[in-house]
Order: structure tokens, then sequence, then C-alpha cells
């Protein structure tokens, strides 16, 4: 465990303020290509070069932090509004389950909230597995690489998958069969369902986005976006509970949010920083954006509105860290998202923070190391009810990215675990 060196570009508050490496771990053979939490959040599932799909167990286990914080090396007198809690993230790590079948990259998975997965591969293939299960259910043929995978959020018997032959396929899995597709006449590289299940959103190499609606099994396009400079998309995303608002990322280093084709906001950084890889909302509010530089470092992004201006709000301000090698990250956040109550008093709980804020512990200058008292944190051993009297994290302005973890995947088969724990702070 190492605390790790955050680094902030025209931010007026750093909110990963104190944030460690925790685990590494040896998990595949090559390069890791995506990973890919269980709606739940009590699953990791990995995949890359070696064609396996590995799943891992997370737990809540007891924080080394507690542990660790009488080692006068992580008490530097720079730390400020540090909490710790009794229960930390924890990726088992010896797998749970392996998957074999593939013979070529797996390129992207795809969980449905019933625990079914899918993997898409070099191969030409999509497989669909189940937990608990090691024998692959049924393998869905392609023409060419697949490149990317999704199921409808509100048809679980549904998943699109985008091809470098430029097609985008509906399946059915009762049918085992296509039920219906479109020729985006474009090598696609992102694909991406609309939250109400109606249409989805392509992403090409091209830099070309085509929005498309279903209607009885048939495919329409609906509206096109092309990015300048014909960058390749990397990731589509809808914003969270809208089926206008989409993020596209893109390799010429830049983030945008569309309604539709009218852009709401961009996230710019200096080409310098490297091509960006993937992008993805943090949590449900989509008020911070998570994006890779790909072999170089992991970018956090506060998301804090739009403009309707033409050309929308243009952001440069970031908070980014190396990750040796990173190919892929995606971030865990508690159960609910929520910070526990203290005592299991509002009041109480708002009293301490704010006092913790007004100690000076926002300010780079404090030399003050507040650690939040472990007889006053109320956890319980379950997982599914570990936050038994809680206070949703959105009520605290200032508590930022606090207990956020970020999981990265690297070329060369790692996956490592960063955690923060501390409460933003003045620059």
């Amino acid at each position: 465990m190492r605390k790790v060196k955050v680094k902030s570009n025209k931010k007026s508050h750093e909110e990963l303020s104190a944030t460690y490496m925790v685990q590494k771990i040896n998990g595949h053979k090559g390069k890791i290509w995506s990973l890919k939490f269980s709606p739940d959040g009590k699953f990791l599932a990995t995949g890359g070069e070696d064609g396996v799909v590995k799943i891992w167990r997370i737990t809540l286990s007891d924080s080394l932090f507690t542990s660790f914080m009488r080692q006068k090396e992580l008490m530097s007198p720079q730390e400020a509004l540090v909490m710790f809690p009794q229960k930390a993230f924890h990726i088992e790590e010896t797998p749970f389950q392996e998957l074999y079948g593939h013979t070529g990259d797996v390129l992207d998975l795809a969980w449905s909230d019933s625990n079914l997965l899918l993997s898409a591969s070099k191969d030409k293939t999509v497989r669909l597995w189940r937990i608990g299960c090691d024998q692959c259910l049924h393998i869905f043929h392609h023409t060419n690489y697949v490149t990317c995978v999704e199921f409808n959020p509100m048809n679980k018997n549904n998943f699109v998958s985008g091809s470098i032959d430029g097609k985008a396929r509906i399946w059915g899995l009762s049918e085992g069969r296509v039920v219906a597709w479109t020729d985006v006449r474009d090598s696609i590289s992102a694909i991406c369902y609309q939250p109400n299940g109606n249409g989805f959103v392509v992403g090409c190499i091209t830099g070309n986005c085509r929005f498309y609606q279903i209607s009885d099994n048939d495919v329409i396009v609906d509206e096109q976006i092309l990015i300048r400079g014909r960058n390749r998309i990397t990731a589509v995303q809808f914003f969270p509970g809208s089926s206008e608002k989409v993020m596209v990322s893109s390799d010429d280093s830049k983030l945008r949010i569309f309604d539709k084709t009218q852009i709401l906001h961009k996230f710019k950084v200096s080409p310098k920083f490297g091509r960006q890889s993937s992008a993805s909302f943090v949590s449900s509010t989509g008020k911070q954006i998570l994006s890779v530089r790909r072999g170089l470092g992991v970018y956090l992004w506060n998301n804090d509105g739009f403009s309707s201006k033409t050309g929308g709000k243009t952001s440069r301000s970031f908070e980014y860290f190396q990750s040796p090698d990173v190919s892929a990250a995606v971030a865990w956040t508690p159960p609910g998202t929520e910070v526990s109550k203290v005592a299991g008093n509002e009041e109480e709980s708002r009293r301490v923070l704010r006092q913790l804020q007004s100690s000076g512990g926002l300010s780079r200058s404090s030399r003050v190391t507040a650690t939040w008292p472990e007889e006053k944190l109320l956890m319980s051993s379950s997982y599914g009810g570990i936050y038994d009297n809680t206070l949703p994290i959105s009520d605290f302005d200032f508590a930022g990215a606090w207990r956020l973890v970020i999981v990265t995947a690297s070329l060369d088969g790692m996956i490592r675990t960063f955690h923060n724990y501390g409460l933003p702070r003045r620059l």
C-alpha cells in the first residue's frame, strides 16, 4: 500500500486528496482490454489478450488503513481531512471463476441485472455466461471482430453488438439469433443503449456517431454526429436517466456531452497527455467522469452542468494520477453512494463534517490530520445492509470523491485498486 501522487489542472479544490494504491493483482497473461462491475457491485469481470474471462468477487473487509494509521510514514503533516472507514473495498485475489472458450482477445464485457455476462471477442463471437456456471450458455457468431456489446436495460432478452464489419445487431437470447440489424457502413468501435431501451447510439472509428430508434424490430437511423478530425470514438454512454444526452469519448483527447446533435459540454486536455482510450460516468448522478489515457494515467473530471449557448461550455480542469501501462479503468462507489451517519444522528453527522471543514483542513497550509472516529461508525457485517443509517453523499457538497475506489487494468495484465479517503481541500 502506498500513497499516490495526484496532480491537478486548473482546479480550485483537490478531491482525490488522499489516494492510495492498495491492491496489485496479477490478473491476466497479456493485455487487459475490458473490466466491468456487476450492477450490484459484488463482482468484477475482466478480459483481454489471453481470451480468458475472469470473474472476481468483491468484499468489504477490515480496512488496512485503520491498522496502518499507526505507522508514521502514512502520517505526512500535509495530510488533511482523511477519514478511514472500518470496512474497505477488497478484490479477492483468487478468481471466483475463470471462463474459457474464446480463441481471440476479449474486447468488451457487459452485465445484466440478473448476473448474466456477455463477452465480445476478436474470434468473431459473443459468448453468454452466468455467475456460478463455468460452461458457456450460448455462442453468437459474427462475420468479423466484435468490438462492443451491451444488454438492453429494459428488455434483458435482447442485447446489441457492434462489429468491425459495420453492422449493429440486436440479438434475442431466447431465439438465439439476430432479431434486427442495421448496416452502419463503418467499423463500429463503441455502442450504448438508451436508458429507456428504445434505441441506441453507435460510435465508429472514423468519428461518426449515429443514433438509432427501434420500432417493431426495425432499426431506424435518427440523428448523426461527426467528430471533427475523424477521430475514433472510444466510448459512448448516455447521461444517467436521460435518453437524449450522451457522452462521447474520442481519441483526440476530448470528451463531449451532446443533447442529440447539440453540444452541451466539452472537456479538453492538451494532446501532450496522450490519447483517450475510454471514459465513463462515476455514479448515477453524472457529476463526475472517469477517463483513461492509455499507458499514461487516470483522469477525474467534474461535470458541473450544461450550457445552452452555441458550442456549449468548455472545461479544462481535472485531476489525474499515473497508473503503469493503464488500458482501462472503472469506478466503484459504496452501495447507495452514501456517507455513514455519525452515531445514527443526521445533525451530529452534519456537525462533525462541518467542524472538520471549518478546522482549516481544506487549506493546503493546514497541518491537521483528521480521522473518522471508529466508535462512531455504524457498519453491519452483511454486504447488502452495510449502511443501515446513512446520509446521501450529495447532501455534502464538500464530500467530493470520498471513499471512491478506482480499479485499473493494464497492458501487462495487472489489476490495481486506488482508494480515496480524503475530503476536498483548497489548492
